[in-house]
């Protein structure tokens, strides 16, 4: 009985998902955004792409592209629906952490990553991150961060 009501709950999450995603247009992420950083001396913007769905839990999966300087890097492909942090009103409630220069997110059923650009030691480099949102037992998670790769100047 409790592995049917975890079933019908995950139905519920992932149909809840795609019923938001689907009916708000802003969250489909067709065109890139552009997010000037570092007080103008680095252009920064980000690109989604479809990749298709997470064969566990059917939720869409996006490859996420980070253009810096006109140069794209490929940061990764992640679950869920993603965003520029900073761009979705009402939606993004996260802000760039102190020495973040742009960021990105994708989220999906009470988790996700974070992709950023941060300054470190007049370098540039792209970090992945984990969030989860609060429990009864916890609050909310952003962290973990590990370099994904380092961008000349």
């Amino acid at each position: 009985m409790d592995k049917i009501i975890g079933v019908i709950v995950l139905l519920l999450l992932i149909g809840g998902g795609v019923y938001y995603f689907k009916t708000h247009p802003s969250l489909r992420n067709s065109a890139p955004s552009t997010q000037q950083a570092d007080s103008g001396t680095h252009s920064v913007s980000w690109q989604f792409a479809a990749a298709g769905t997470d064969e566990s839990t059917s939720a869409p999966k996006n490859k996420v592209t980070v253009v810096i300087d006109g140069t794209s890097h490929d940061a990764g492909t992640y679950v869920g629906p993603c965003f520029e942090i900073g761009r979705v009103a009402g939606v993004n409630d996260i802000d760039l952490r102190e020495d973040e220069l742009a960021g990105a997110y994708c989220w999906f059923a009470g988790g996700g990553d974070e992709v950023g650009v941060f300054s470190e030691n007049g370098k540039l480099v792209v970090k992945h991150g984990e969030l989860g949102e609060p429990t009864a037992e916890s609050a909310a998670f952003r962290g973990n961060f590990t370099t994904l790769f380092e961008v000349s100047k």
